[in-house]
């Protein structure tokens, strides 16, 4: 069965989106409609899993339910998604209000520090979400296990992010350590109480929702119109777009996570991931360094093996690794 590419008509534009999100921060209405106008946008990505292959959609549904948005939507990069921020912070923690304005981070100021360990996780599919999560140190993945056993992951969350934002009554994934995790957490209730009186914390989290909502449409298009080494070659620049290096010169990124996890979150098979990665490395565009180093030596190349690169602007893509959840 062939690939459906999603039109330009289907999916918001980044720039029409950008413009509603200017809009309802800039004047007219309360903070209420204007989220709801932006879950309304959210629903009207989610029709458009009807025009993609089963496989692909199942991949991307996860994303498309705003579960995680970065803790400082000015500080951050909004690639918006494996964002949730531009550098793979692992051992960073998340960025403290700067000279008195306070961010979502500074919600989470004073609560108690807890760790967890490589393999553990911090909550379960199905469980009750009662609680915020704002994650100090380390990587986190976002795996949802379908009825038959399958595993699709959603995400890969990292230090500044903050988790659990948008969810419904219960979580609709686990979230794992990929590495040693040190986060903090607060009470759904009295977040979203924090965010309702401060005028500077609404466009914030309004703003990341929008974010949250390109990002999840530019993993729809991932799915669904790119070839596995497009998929592959997106991965590799959008990790190293986050490290906020040149694009131009090679760069030397960390990968936290297992192959298994990225075919999973690339929605290819592990074989098939082994094998491009197998052929970047002999053609001269990938190097290893140490274990989960590697440099990417041909950045040039590599951007425009994802289908998104622009001689003027550079790699195109949506900035985040992380799907929304």
């Amino acid at each position: 069965m062939g690939v459906q590419c999603l039109s330009g008509q289907h999916l918001a534009t980044r720039s029409d989106s950008q413009a509603h999100t200017n809009l309802l921060m800039h004047g007219k209405g309360t903070a209420k409609p204007s989220l709801q106008l932006h879950r309304k946008m959210l629903s009207q990505t989610v029709t458009q899993l009807h025009t993609i292959p089963r496989k692909a959609a199942t991949a991307v549904t996860r994303a498309l339910f705003l579960y995680c948005v970065p803790a400082d939507p000015i500080g951050s990069d909004l690639m918006h998604p494996l964002s949730q921020t531009a550098t793979i912070r692992t051992g960073t923690s998340a960025p403290p209000a700067v000279l008195g304005r306070p961010t979502l981070a500074s919600i989470f100021l004073g609560r108690p520090v807890e760790s967890f360990e490589a393999g553990e996780t911090v909550f379960w599919q199905g469980e009750a979400a009662r609680e915020v999560f704002e994650l100090a140190e380390g990587c986190l993945r976002l795996c949802r296990i379908l009825p038959d056993g399958r595993r699709v992951v959603t995400g890969f969350i990292y230090a500044g992010a903050v988790v659990g934002v948008a969810v419904g009554s219960r979580h609709d994934c686990s979230a794992e350590a990929v590495t040693p995790v040190r986060l903090r957490r607060i009470d759904r209730r009295a977040f979203h109480a924090e965010v309702d009186r401060s005028d500077e914390l609404r466009p914030q989290l309004l703003a990341m929702i929008q974010a949250e909502v390109s990002a999840a449409q530019a993993h729809i298009i991932m799915l669904g119109c790119k070839t596995a080494e497009e998929r592959v070659a997106t991965f590799l620049v959008t990790v190293a777009q986050r490290t906020g290096a040149d694009l131009k010169s090679p760069v030397q990124i960390q990968l936290p996570m297992t192959r298994r996890d990225i075919a999973d979150f690339l929605g290819l098979t592990l074989e098939t991931v082994s094998r491009i990665m197998s052929k970047f490395k002999r053609d001269g565009l990938i190097a290893p360094v140490v274990q989960r180093t590697i440099r990417l030596r041909r950045m040039q190349f590599l951007q425009e093996l994802t289908g998104e690169f622009d001689e003027d602007d550079g790699f195109t893509g949506c900035p985040r690794m992380a799907s929304a959840h």
